[in-house]
């Protein structure tokens, strides 16, 4: 009778210490996935506060980019906003391909295929153009 008691007394801390080991991996999750939240509205509050400040400058400042070929969805010319790629050369996308790239969290297509670019939105860093077109 005795060993029985033990036997429960020891089952019931170790159960215990499976369910806390539980609740520290659930809770471990749920930060990891509030913190991923927190990062995607910044990243959004961003691009938000970003388009804003080029809403601001008009559209018709940009203007049509005569002989410019977006890379993306292989629309000629670019008209309004043009984004250039730093790291590529000749690289050019309009507005919709950026915002659909959204930082490389997104997908941008290469319908012109003139040229290979890499996947890796690591390897591209895209800035406005801002002479008119």
């Amino acid at each position: 009778m005795l060993a029985s008691l033990l036997c429960q007394e020891c089952a019931k801390p170790a159960s215990e210490a499976i369910k806390d080991a539980k609740r520290a991996e659930i809770a471990a999750r749920v930060a990891a996935a509030q913190a991923e939240r927190q990062k995607a509205e910044a990243l959004k509050t961003f691009q938000e506060a970003k388009k804003q400040e080029i809403d601001e400058k008009g559209t018709s400042y940009y203007g049509e980019h005569q002989g410019i070929t977006c890379d993306a969805c292989a629309v000629v010319p670019i008209f309004g906003y043009r984004y250039v790629c730093k790291s590529c050369a000749s690289h050019d996308v309009c507005e919709s391909c950026y915002d659909a790239w959204a930082g490389g969290t997104g997908v941008m297509p290469n319908k012109l295929a003139k040229q290979t670019l890499s996947t890796n939105p690591a390897d591209h860093s895209f800035r406005l153009y801002k002479e008119r077109g």
